[in-house]
């Protein structure tokens, strides 16, 4: 199994949560998805995304989407799925799921 690490760059701090949250702002590739090493159909892969799925509201701020362990993405360049494999952490929970931090663990269907 082949997994990449997430990074986000546009998260927000949990309300005393002592930890913040990725948000669904977080999808450039190679900045926010370090590229798989192995995709069936691509070589090396830098997935490409349009938006996350599975997304849930912040309670707080309705403007915002956060990512959660039920979050993913369809790669339009290899056409796999990707879904965090790890969140990162397990403390910081959102409409009962761990939330995403950054160190998150990303398996695709099409990596190998």
């Amino acid at each position: 199994m082949t997994t990449t690490i997430f990074i986000s760059t546009h998260d927000v701090s949990f309300h005393d949560a002592h930890g913040s949250i990725a948000t669904a702002k977080d999808v450039k590739a190679g900045e926010n998805i370090i590229p798989f090493p192995r995709c069936l159909r691509c070589g090396t892969c830098v997935p490409t995304l349009a938006k996350w799925e599975g997304t849930a509201l912040n309670e707080f701020d309705k403007d915002q989407y956060l990512l959660t362990k039920d979050s993913f993405f369809l790669c339009t360049k290899g056409g796999g799925t990707a879904t965090f494999f790890d969140t990162g952490q397990e403390k910081i929970i959102i409409k009962g799921k761990p939330a995403v931090v950054t160190g998150a663990k990303i398996i695709c269907t099409m990596a190998r």
